[in-house]
């Protein structure tokens, strides 16, 4: 325990906590799709991307938590998106084949 913090956290609680967090990011990320269709950029145009909405975030941390937390959960919806597109998208991958690099660096 550190300053009243348990050491390790109960397993149940994070898949809840975990969980709701995950919703919020589906939930955005069904929006986005909704919004844009499927998306494929070259890797720095979604670094660009990225940064911009970091960005976001960063600046709505100083003025309202309830605008951070919307601008983190976009920062991470996006973030799924490029994982999406590098690993579906852009080379038209099987969504049942397991043998791209990244899932196999997932699996490891």
């Amino acid at each position: 325990e550190v300053a009243g913090i348990p050491a390790r956290r109960d397993p149940s609680m994070m898949t809840m906590r975990t969980g709701a967090a995950i919703t919020l990011v589906y939930e955005e990320r069904k929006r986005q799709d909704e919004k844009w269709g499927v998306v494929t950029k070259a890797p720095h145009e979604w670094m660009a991307l990225l940064m911009e909405e970091v960005q976001s975030a960063a600046w709505a941390m100083t003025d309202d938590l309830e605008d951070y937390q919307i601008e983190v959960v976009q920062v991470a919806a996006l973030a799924v998106s490029i994982l999406e597109s590098l690993m579906f998208g852009a080379a038209g991958m099987d969504l049942n084949d397991t043998s791209t690099a990244l899932q196999k660096g997932l699996s490891a």
